[in-house]
């Protein structure tokens, strides 16, 4: 009996060691995340850094200026070069808009190389794109998406009074700004401002004359860093618009569609978190 009990020990011992060798030869076995991404919009690198999944970022949009992520590869996000992707040996490439991409995606796919669309025009888009990283990287906690969820479940249920109009300026020549259906306009609306402009464009460009024509806002409203820093750009936005003021948006994650924004919203609505210009 006790040479029974041996041999079962020792049968016991060694498929340990195998299954063990197998794991090790085997990294890829139960392995549910990615290690190597790019992300081609400068929302997308914002909702990684979000989730703390920043130390996974291999490369970032030419046009991301987030300096935290300045020391990264850059890749052209809209005319970008699937050889050049592939030369950076990713394993998860997160993209924007999908549309006349299929060709690049498939791609990419076809040599080893996961493509993920993220849309990123509303709250919602932001949401889903969360709960999209959390299947990705099911190792992250869902403490940061359940948080953004809940305050912006409770900034809907709790909405204040729209008693300033606003017009956005995000380009002074030409000038463009925003209309309704995008996240910036859900930005403001939900901190207490209310929008002048009402078409189906989501980025206008005003000419002269609209802007004559345009009725005087109370604010006129700047979220981007350059334009903030910039006096000569604040007093032609003056002389172009009537308004009683020039509010800047001082917090660095308010022009991008991510999940810093209901944070923003708090400090909005407890007037923090911007600058008035006179």
């Amino acid at each position: 009996m006790k040479y029974v009990n041996a041999f079962f020990y020792s049968l016991i011992i060694v498929v340990g060691i195998v299954v063990s060798q197998v794991f090790i030869a085997n990294p890829n076995i139960q392995k549910t995340t990615f290690e190597r991404v790019i992300a081609l919009s400068p929302a997308h690198t914002q909702s990684l850094d979000y989730l703390g999944l920043g130390e996974k970022i291999i490369a970032v949009s030419s046009y991301d200026e987030d300096p935290k992520y300045q020391n990264r590869a850059k890749v052209n996000s809209i005319y970008f070069d699937s050889e050049d992707i592939l030369n950076l040996n990713p394993d998860l490439v997160l993209i924007g808009d999908s549309k006349d991409k299929e060709d690049t995606i498939a791609f990419l796919e076809e040599r080893g190389t996961k493509v993920v669309s993220l849309k990123t025009e509303s709250f919602q888009d932001i949401y889903e794109g969360l709960l999209t990283l959390q299947d990705l990287f099911p190792e992250i906690s869902l403490s940061k998406i359940e948080y953004f969820k809940e305050t912006w479940d409770k900034i809907k249920a709790n909405p204040i009074p729209k008693s300033r109009t606003f017009l956005a300026v995000l380009e002074i020549d030409p000038l463009y700004t925003i209309s309704t259906n995008n996240f910036l306009n859900e930005l403001l609306s939900y901190s207490g401002w209310r929008n002048v402009i009402e078409v189906e464009n989501n980025y206008p460009i005003l000419s002269e004359e609209a802007l004559r024509l345009l009725p005087e806002v109370d604010d006129i409203i700047i979220t981007s860093t350059y334009l903030a820093n910039e006096t000569k750009a604040l007093k032609l936005i003056q002389d172009k618009v009537k308004a009683e003021r020039i509010v800047i948006i001082s917090n660095k994650h308010a022009n991008l569609p991510s999940p810093y924004l209901v944070d923003i919203i708090k400090e909005l609505r407890q007037q923090q978190s911007f600058l008035v210009f006179d």
